[in-house]
């Protein structure tokens, strides 16, 4: 992954996992097919790398800032390209923990923040920021006494209220009323109910939902044991916790409130420990319904607006994008859905009677505005939701970027930035951008930080079609209605001093590699080696370069840990960086001139995320047990998806193979590195550095972790 100056982008941690296939075997001992097996482990390999990546992009600029803090330096980083106040989340991490905590601005002045949680030596905050369009924001969090700080929300077991809404909850967790108090406007008809609709279609169930199923009514609700309390209150957000149960499953609701800008949505937050059959779970209660045309879907938002067009209502969605609409005035988003199987003639989709099952992390929001969705700018609401603002902690230094850095904006709310990143081969940035509101556009603008010395039109091949009109730092153009637009731009300041890295020279001692021809020739472990036809003369991770040995046939290509000690080039060189796997996840010491630096090492193949996986019965009716989910975290710099077995000599298709990079903080001047005395550790290459790049830690999980997921017990007997 290389190095972008200007990072942008979206890293969404939901999950809308369908399980079933007939296409594709069924592993031995569980209900779930191969084939999505896979295509979540390829989901948790992009969430890793686009988290470092996005992380590494944040640092590069993060470094040129001025951070100099009274307290805690926090980077905020807006990734929508629109200016906007929003809530920041942060868990931050003390010696010994203060009792209250103020967020300040870059003029010193206080923002509204609340402490939410406090656990050993951390504390997680929420704050509110004002942030530019694609912004880089330094925000200063000091310990400071007690005070009573003021707040215009309200909140009790029945309702919440800030300056757009009142919402009222009835005691079985329905949510009664949404009141818009700026436009004096009932969102609800009725109240909004979580309703279980039964889902028997008669063909290819994993995928299917039957119209004569959709013409039903609801067959349960889920308000039963329901139980209602407030879990936060202060000037930022104010959020009921509402647990209830239905139809073998239980949800955990969150509906806050906050304050400023961000109080435009009511949010819900769900986290659903789904164990029920041949239901789906509507939420929320586009044209109606009608036989050739009821499940439809969307991307984030839908959108219902009275036969006036003045006043409408959107629900927002952050992985849950299907949805159906019974009559002219209910909406209803689709949650999950586990369908149930016709006997016996699908009886070779039984194993799709559980799909779905396990705990998932769900939200959406209602948003209600004056006008249609585009007055309301619905879609910009989205990207609020979906995108929320990120957090991280730097180190204290100055820098010529100052404390606030815009990457790009543009002047009309009717056009979106699809993309701004560097070209795929020369110099220069694409920016590619589209028309939101249906409607044709003139006299757009783009502006940008630096200098532009170059401009024109491209194709999504990234080849000149055409010119366009620009100044110092600003791109002016046209753009009809629903179409896409593409600017090569090269600007003044973009061309980067090259990052000072030497590798280093590594005493080979093992080949793991070899081609399709002769899989035989090298063993990573077990038998199987690394398709060298697939790894590069390089392996580029962030701006390191690593490079890799020889891949001829008889060739050494890495070092199998034997305690061997290597001679560090001379150099101001700070970090040294190691590209590595192993048998399985071991730990280890490695040694710097003497002192012991202890690094996970991970297994070089298998899966690095991996949701619940249920484990059925011979007749696939029952679950037996179900596999907590997990995350591996190591950083990714190579991958393939899949290997090379000896014995017999195949390709292990998807059996994915992985190289890491692990970083080690050295003294300039550091001589050695000794290995561990551990043959299943294999060290690739090495390389050492001297980054200038401030490395900011990520204040909030990058994407799913599954840390805060509850043991999961089966209550199906």
């Amino acid at each position: 992954m290389g190095t972008a100056a200007y990072p942008f982008g979206k890293l969404n941690n939901g999950w809308d996992l369908v399980l079933g296939s007939q296409f594709h075997d069924i592993l031995p001992g569980t209900s779930i097919p191969k084939a999505y097996e896979y295509a979540w482990n390829d989901e948790f390999i992009a969430a890793n790398c686009f988290a470092e990546a996005l992380k590494n992009s944040l640092s590069s600029i993060a470094g040129k800032m001025n951070t100099q803090t009274e307290g805690k330096a926090i980077v905020v980083y807006n990734q929508v390209s629109r200016a906007r106040q929003d809530v920041v989340t942060a868990l931050l991490e003390y010696k010994s923990l203060p009792q209250t905590v103020g967020v300040f601005d870059k003029n010193g002045k206080e923002v509204p923040s609340q402490i939410i949680e406090r656990n050993g030596n951390g504390i997680k905050i929420l704050f509110l920021a004002d942030m530019p369009s694609a912004s880089i924001k330094v925000y200063d969090v000091r310990e400071i006494s007690n005070a009573v700080k003021q707040t215009a929300l309200s909140i009790s077991e029945n309702s919440l209220e800030n300056e757009y809404y009142k919402v009222k909850v009835a005691p079985n967790g329905d949510i009664l009323s949404i009141y818009d108090n700026k436009n004096a406007k009932e969102l609800l008809a009725k109240p909004a109910r979580l309703e279980f609709l039964a889902e028997t279609p008669d063909e290819w169930p994993a995928w299917n939902m039957d119209w004569k199923d959709r013409q039903k009514p609801a067959i349960d609700f889920m308000d039963k044991n329901a139980k209602i309390s407030v879990v936060e209150q202060g000037p930022v957000r104010v959020t009921l916790k509402v647990e209830r149960a239905g139809q073998n499953s239980i949800i955990t609701q969150f509906y806050s409130l906050a304050a400023g800008e961000a109080g435009k949505r009511l949010e819900v937050s769900n986290k659903i420990d789904w164990q029920s059959r041949a239901v789906s779970l509507k939420a929320i209660s586009r044209g109606n319904n009608e036989e050739k045309k009821f499940e439809v879907p969307s991307k984030q938002w839908f959108d219902l607006t009275d036969q006036s067009g003045k006043y409408g209502v959107t629900i927002l969605e952050d992985c849950k994008y299907g949805s159906d609409k019974p009559d002219d005035n209910t909406l209803r988003l689709t949650l999950l859905y586990t369908p149930g199987i016709h006997l016996p003639q699908w009886q070779w989709t039984i194993y799709q009677s559980t799909q779905d099952w396990g705990i998932h992390d769900v939200k959406y929001a209602v948003y209600g505005h004056e006008g249609d969705w585009r007055k309301g700018e619905s879609a910009w609401q989205a990207q609020f939701f979906n995108q929320p603002l990120m957090a991280f902690e730097s180190t204290k230094h100055d820098g010529t970027l100052g404390n606030s850095f815009s990457m790009i904006s543009i002047s009309r709310p009717e056009v979106g930035l699809m993309a701004f990143k560097k070209m795929e081969s020369g110099e220069g940035y694409v920016i590619r951008v589209n028309e939101l509101s249906g409607k044709d556009i003139k006299n757009a603008k783009i502006t940008l930080p630096d200098e532009i010395l170059q401009a024109y039109e491209v194709n999504g091949q990234e080849k000149r079609i055409g010119d366009v009109n620009f100044t110092k730092n600003s791109i002016q153009f046209d753009l009809s209605h629903y179409t896409i637009k593409s600017f090569a731009v090269k600007l003044k300041k973009a061309n980067e001093a090259v990052l000072p890295q030497q590798p280093v020279t590594i005493p080979y001692n093992a080949d793991i590699m070899s081609y399709d021809e002769n899989r035989d020739d090298g063993v990573m472990f077990d038998g199987q080696s690394f398709p060298a036809e697939l790894l590069p003369e390089y392996v580029e991770s962030e701006g390191i370069r690593f490079k890799i040995g020889n891949k001829q046939d008889e060739q050494n290509n890495a070092v199998a840990c034997n305690a061997q000690t290597i001679a560090l080039p001379a150099g101001n060189f700070t970090k040294l960086y190691l590209l590595a796997a192993a048998a399985n996840d071991v730990k280890a010491d490695f040694y710097v001139d003497g002192n012991p630096i202890n690094l996970s090492i991970q297994k070089w193949t298998g899966f690095v995320g991996q949701f619940y996986n249920r484990i059925l019965s011979l007749d696939q009716n029952k679950v037996l047990k179900m596999n907590e989910p997990f995350t591996k975290t190591d950083n990714i710099a190579w991958f393939a998806s899949h290997c090379h077995n000896n014995y017999p000599m195949k390709n292990e298709a998807y059996q994915y193979s992985y190289l890491y990079k692990y970083e080690i903080p050295i003294v300039a001047g550091a001589k050695n590195l000794t290995l561990p005395n551990n043959r299943n550790i294999k060290i690739v290459a090495i390389t050492v550095a001297a980054p200038k790049a401030d490395n900011l830690k990520p204040l909030q999980a990058m994407y799913d972790d599954f840390e805060n997921n509850p043991t999961f017990h089966l209550r199906e007997k």
